[in-house]
């Protein structure tokens, strides 16, 4: 006992000589510490920093301790917005007016309800369940805490513990459904307004969602699915039961018919909204041989410094190459996206027409860009709808040949999302969206079809040099390509003994004065594909399902793109024979070429058209 209070005693003695003191009145008094103020922040609904917040018709509110000790009790008040006078008024200062003049609420707060209350009371309140809320009208809600002897909160804050609130009639949550080929689709309410799409058979989709009624104040509770359902009211005709973990769908593949894919969301407030959509399944005949898409923009007059082909010029190039496969017919295989289609692209039904594409397109993006784009799962957080048809044709079978010009932001950098940029090199999975959690950047077809996983230019937007390894300075007129070389570290092309050597400019755009005079600068319409300088710095490895064809060489020697891939053998699908309702049909590798052809020497473009045409089967007799 006695050493118990020498213990205690000690312990008063040091308290009082680690404590401030003043003389008064000839007396040494300590200054104790004074109790912080308690109080509460309201966390719930998150806040929406607006003034007023819009709510739906029944609120939650939750709130958590403002300090480091929890209150002992707390009490809230809610209430219409009314002046001094009692009259309602929208603009009137409430939270100011609560502060200054306290007791003329002190009718309206709720009894003290002890803040750790076994039934949650003393951290939440439903608001609207038992009241009737005028919509439209502005609402306070606020919260006061009391302490362990009598101090209270008694100042408050509009957003912190106090809340200035508009309830309104809500439809429901905002419903967002996205997949990789479909793109996404905004739904909002139960009107069962379906969203329609054709697909060739053997896609494999797979559905992701999100719900959002954040925008009034709500929480979604739960989800679920189904395939054709036939009684939307019948639990059983879901795949799964309502729960808040349903949030995508098991992959399924559709052979035939016209079939819906359903997705529900509530809300805490009970508040539900229905997605719709509807697939008909159509036929890929794939009967013709050939279909040039003119994605390339070009103007009616021929520029005299030939930085740029003639409508003309660019269409005989091509008629000429295409007319080298067997039953090309031009007035009936060419789609001529910005002269005849309003900048479209083919639809499923032209495209599944064809074994095989060439898609030549400019560094406007006309309908490539439409086409290669893709929706991550950070993207499905706004309204936004592409398909993905040719990533489905090259799985389906089909085989193509795409190029163009490929500087800035065309090529297969039309895949980044606007308004930026990527800043180049860039690798494809993890800088295609702005969002360090979006991890579904490999879904994309430059980098699942194609294989590309870094994307560099001659002429782009680049990296600081902090981001680049050390000595390395990008610059146009060094990094030009001035020829081209068939890569010899792969045996594929071995396969190919007329694949050109080298590919060189065509004299026409290499005469003095002219754009691409190699004296004034080398051709710098280039995109390259896992350039080693940068995939050795970074770390990264090719996924090994491209195979190089041609290599750039570079107006510098000291260059970092010189000897870069430009030209590849698309291999992902190279097995895969098109499923075709009539004639022949064969399994064969794709192209790409990340620069246009008709800038080079005629003749060793003919040489590459004969080289593809034979590996695709449709090369005419001569």
């Amino acid at each position: 006992m006695q050493e118990g209070m020498i213990m205690k005693r000690s312990l008063v003695l040091a308290f009082l000589a680690a404590v401030p003191f003043v003389y008064f009145a000839g007396c040494r008094l300590p200054i104790l510490p004074a109790f912080e103020e308690p109080s509460v922040v309201i966390d719930e609904p998150p806040p929406q920093h607006r003034a007023p917040e819009i709510f739906g018709e029944i609120i939650e509110f939750g709130w958590r301790s403002g300090t480091d000790i929890d209150p002992r009790y707390v009490r809230y008040l809610f209430a219409q917005v009314v002046d001094t006078n009692g009259v309602y008024s929208p603009g009137f200062d409430i939270v100011a007016d609560l502060n200054e003049n306290p007791r003329r609420y002190e009718e309206r707060w709720s009894e003290w309800i002890p803040y750790k209350a076994s039934n949650n009371d003393g951290r939440s309140v439903t608001i609207g369940d038992d009241e009737v809320l005028d919509f439209g009208y502005h609402y306070i809600f606020a919260v006061q805490a009391r302490g362990m002897g009598t101090p209270v909160t008694e100042t408050f804050e509009s957003g912190r513990n106090a809340r200035i609130f508009m309830p309104v009639m809500v439809q429901g949550p905002i419903l967002l459904v996205g997949e990789q080929y479909i793109g996404a689709f905004r739904f909002l309410g139960t009107k069962l307004n379906p969203q329609t799409c054709e697909f060739p058979p053997g896609v494999p989709f797979n559905f992701r969602w999100r719900g959002d009624a954040s925008g009034y104040g709500g929480t979604i509770v739960s989800y679920r699915y189904g395939w054709d359902i036939r009684d939307l009211g019948n639990p059983g005709d879901w795949a799964v039961p309502r729960g808040p973990d349903y949030t995508s769908a098991p992959e399924r593949t559709l052979s035939s018919g016209v079939h819906t894919f359903y997705v529900e969301a509530v809300d805490n407030l009970g508040k539900a909204t229905l997605a719709q959509i509807m697939i008909e399944v159509v036929p890929f005949s794939m009967h013709r041989n050939l279909l040039w898409v003119d994605d390339f923009y070009a103007s009616t007059f021929q520029p005299p410094l030939y930085e740029m082909p003639s409508e003309s010029r660019h269409d005989e190039f091509w008629i000429a190459s295409c007319s080298r496969a067997e039953g090309f017919v031009p007035d009936r295989d060419v789609y001529d996206v910005f002269y005849d289609n309003g900048k479209q692209p083919p639809a499923f039904e032209e495209i599944g027409k064809y074994k095989n594409i060439i898609w030549t397109y400019s560094s406007s993006n006309d309908a490539w860009k439409g086409v290669i784009e893709y929706t991550s799962e950070s993207m499905i957080a706004s309204t936004y709808r592409n398909v993905n048809s040719l990533s489905i044709f090259v799985m389906l079978g089909g085989h193509l040949w795409t190029l163009g010009r490929s500087e800035k932001g065309s090529g297969l950098a039309a895949v980044f999302k606007p308004p930026m940029l990527p800043l180049m090199p860039a690798s494809i999975a993890e800088e295609i969206v702005y969002d360090p959690a979006d991890a579904s950047g490999k879904l994309c077809m430059p980098y699942r079809d194609y294989c590309v996983t870094v994307l560099d230019k001659v002429w782009g937007t680049f990296k600081p040099v902090v981001d680049l390894p050390g000595g390395i300075i990008r610059n146009m007129d060094r990094d030009a390509l001035i020829y081209a070389v068939r890569d010899g570290t792969d045996p594929i092309n071995d396969q190919y003994p007329d694949l050109p050597l080298r590919l060189d400019l065509w004299d026409e755009v290499m005469k003095p004065g002219r754009f691409f005079d190699p004296q004034v600068r080398g051709f710098i319409y280039v995109e390259a594909y896992d350039p080693e300088y940068y995939m050795e710095f970074t770390f990264h490895t090719s996924q090994g399902c491209f195979a190089p064809m041609y290599r750039m060489r570079t107006r510098s020697t000291l260059s970092p793109l010189r000897d870069a891939t430009i030209a590849i053998w698309v291999r992902k699908y190279d097995s895969v024979i098109p499923d075709v309702q009539s004639g022949i049909a064969v399994a064969a590798r794709s192209v790409h070429f990340g620069f246009p052809l008709w800038f080079f020497d005629p003749s060793q473009v003919d040489k590459i058209v004969g080289v593809v045409f034979e590996e695709w089967g449709i090369l005419a007799e001569p």
